[in-house]
């Protein structure tokens, strides 16, 4: 059985009217109301969310071998976009189509990320460049490289290759989602894992 973008949109539809307080249907507004709450950092039960200046958003992506995928919408009014691909590679594109579909209709459901680039710490610039597991899951592992002057992390997990900008002493910055990556040092100043978005915690393979 296949998902398509016109079952996510009605999922999204019925989320919107049991938030409102339909109770015709599956999804009844006391689940939806503990959905559309955050439970653990910025995640409810099952969704992301966010707090926009027009309202709440719910939002969520879908990565498998040849397709990456992605829905947001507002809880409380009837907007929303759904973007399905079949390409390993089409994060990028698919920010690019959020906040032009965004743009268009007056929504701020994706804008234009403004990243002001600065330079890494001396000691960091070549030590950055290795591989780091996951600490709830040592099996899963990113690693950094550099590809044509740009700072590329390859999430293997998801198989994805994501580029990315320094921002700070010690902080590189997505350039499609501005999920923020910090370097993590010991006492004498070396280099010994990063956390990503915060939250997850990724310990240095030893050289």
């Amino acid at each position: 059985m296949w998902t398509t973008p016109s079952d996510l949109a009605n999922y999204i539809l019925a989320i919107q009217r049991a938030r409102k307080g339909n109770t015709k249907g599956v999804l009844k507004p006391d689940i939806i109301n503990q959905m559309l709450t955050v439970h653990h950092d910025s995640w409810g039960l099952g969704p992301e969310l966010e707090q926009h200046d027009k309202g709440l958003v719910f939002a969520h992506g879908g990565k498998n071998a040849g397709f990456t995928n992605d829905f947001l919408a507002y809880a409380d009014s009837a907007y929303g976009i759904v973007i399905m691909s079949n390409g390993d590679n089409a994060g990028p594109l698919i920010e690019e189509l959020k906040i032009a579909i965004s743009a268009h209709y007056g929504w701020d459901l994706a804008v234009p990320l403004l990243l002001k680039s600065a330079e890494l710490a001396a000691k960091l610039r070549s030590s950055i460049l290795a591989t780091y597991s996951f600490d709830r899951d040592p099996e899963y592992t990113v690693s950094i490289a550099m590809n044509e002057g740009k700072i590329e992390v390859h999430d293997h997990g998801r198989d994805q290759k994501l580029q990315f900008i320094a921002t700070g002493e010690d902080t590189i910055t997505n350039l499609s989602s501005g999920s923020k990556v910090t370097f993590n040092t010991d006492s004498e100043g070396e280099l010994v894992g990063l956390t990503w978005a915060g939250s997850y915690t990724f310990t240095k393979a030893e050289d």
